[in-house]
């Protein structure tokens, strides 16, 4: 069914629960577990989120240690984190994205919009919502 599972993260509690799910769903499919960050150089609000890739790293290893997978870990920069996402599933070749839904609510979303929802909106393969 699924040969490559692309998993975005920000490092929030909700992106952390939408990887459990992908590497759960790579378990069961014998799928290739890819985690993507897409680092911001500046924030829309407030300070820029500080990245670690060795963080990064520590928790793809757990994830292959935990559900027996084979994980990759990608990050790039980009102002523009749904056009990287997407622009990473076609890099490895993903069959199906799975992302957390930030959901944003009020002003903010008509300002900034919802990286998911331009994920949802542009993708040319499935995207599982968490």
């Amino acid at each position: 069914m699924f040969t490559r599972i692309l998993a975005p993260t920000d490092g929030s509690r909700r992106s952390n629960r939408a990887l459990t799910v992908a590497a759960r769903l790579a378990h069961s499919t014998g799928a290739v577990l890819t985690v993507f960050h897409a680092v911001r150089s500046e924030m829309p609000y407030g300070d820029p989120v500080q990245f670690d890739p060795g963080k990064l790293k520590a928790r793809a290893r757990a994830l292959a240690t935990r559900y027996q997978l084979a994980v990759e870990v990608m990050h790039t920069r980009s102002d523009t984190p749904a056009q990287a996402i997407l622009a990473a599933a076609r890099k490895c070749d993903a069959r199906v994205i799975v992302m957390a839904c930030r959901g944003h609510k009020g002003l903010e979303s008509l300002l900034v919009g919802s990286e998911t929802q331009r994920v949802l909106a542009r993708a040319a393969i499935p995207v599982l919502v968490v």
